[in-house]
């Protein structure tokens, strides 16, 4: 059990990847604090041995969409139940840039173009229960790994600077999106796409 500022939170070890997994979080999220309000989908990545589709591995690109897509269509799939029950309720989808762009690994663009689609779909399917779908594709951010990634390799911080219009996101750039997304604030936004990316998709992406 986690408590501050008056707040309570409990982690619950999941593998967003396994249906059993997944809606053993939810029943305890539930058991716990009685209902179910907003799902945030945050769980993806890509891999190393990503390529373009005649040289990518079936492999790769299946366990690809299984972290980033399958893992969605879980947490959504036995979480939205629970929001129908308290009548209202926000899933917020986490992507990429890439998604919208198409400028990096051809699974990982796949499947991030395929959270997009997801996304969507949902947001017309359950407008009827007061359920709101909004999906989030964040750019470079500077989290810690990202961090020693760039000071391991400078040329590439300076070599993406110039895309960043508004200087490099920081995580919490991408908190007080979802924060609006999950809050009452937002209570008339659905299938929307926020980018949180300092202007990379305005300009058309990075090149590769």
């Amino acid at each position: 059990m986690i408590s501050k500022n008056g707040a309570q939170g409990i982690y619950i070890k999941t593998d967003v990847a396994k249906p059993e997994s997944v809606q053993n979080a939810i029943r305890q999220t539930v058991d716990k604090f009685g209902k179910l309000d907003v799902i945030d989908n945050i769980a993806g990545g890509s891999l190393q041995e990503d390529r373009p589709i005649a040289e990518v591995s079936i492999e790769i690109w299946e366990k690809t969409f299984s972290i980033n897509v399958f893992s969605a269509f879980l947490c959504s799939k036995y979480g939205i139940p629970e929001l129908i029950k308290a009548e209202r309720g926000s899933i917020i989808l986490t992507g990429s840039i890439v998604g919208l762009v198409g400028i990096v690994r051809a699974a990982y663009t796949a499947a991030k173009g395929g959270i997009i689609a997801l996304t969507r779909v949902m947001a017309v399917d359950y407008a009827k229960y007061n359920i709101r779908v909004n999906y989030v594709c964040p750019g470079t951010i500077l989290t810690d790994r990202m961090k020693r990634d760039l000071d391991k390799n400078p040329a590439i911080f300076e070599s993406v600077r110039p895309f960043q219009l508004l200087g490099f996101n920081e995580p919490i750039d991408v908190s007080y999106t979802k924060l609006f997304l999950a809050s009452d604030e937002s209570k008339r936004v659905t299938g929307a796409i926020f980018s949180i990316d300092s202007g990379v998709v305005a300009l058309g992406g990075i090149p590769s």
